[in-house]
């Protein structure tokens, strides 16, 4: 589980990001999520928009999806836009404060 100033560090890092995946109207598909999985792979810290959902409650719904199928850690929303995180095992690239 990420603390604050681990969440606060990895919005830092993706705010000179693009999104890696936009969910648009036909939600979390096979697709959408296989993409999200390689692009955490890649970059262990990537954002995700959400272009046609608007309501607080299903874009969360479908965060918890995503972070429960790819076992990944949300760093936070910012309006339709979320930043996720997972470490890689192997080859580690950002090193995340433990203070």
């Amino acid at each position: 589980m990420l603390k604050g100033y681990q969440k606060m560090f990895l919005r830092k890092i993706a705010n000179e990001f693009n999104p890696a995946v936009i969910i648009g109207q036909h939600g979390l598909t096979d697709s959408v999520l296989k993409a999200i999985e390689e692009a955490l792979f890649v970059n262990e810290v990537i954002k995700i928009k959400f272009s046609d959902f608007k309501e607080k409650n299903i874009k969360k719904e479908i965060l918890e999806e995503i972070i429960e199928k790819l076992n990944c850690e949300n760093a936070g929303i910012i309006g339709h836009t979320a930043i996720l995180y997972k470490q890689r095992e192997d080859d580690s690239r950002i090193s995340l404060p433990q203070h």
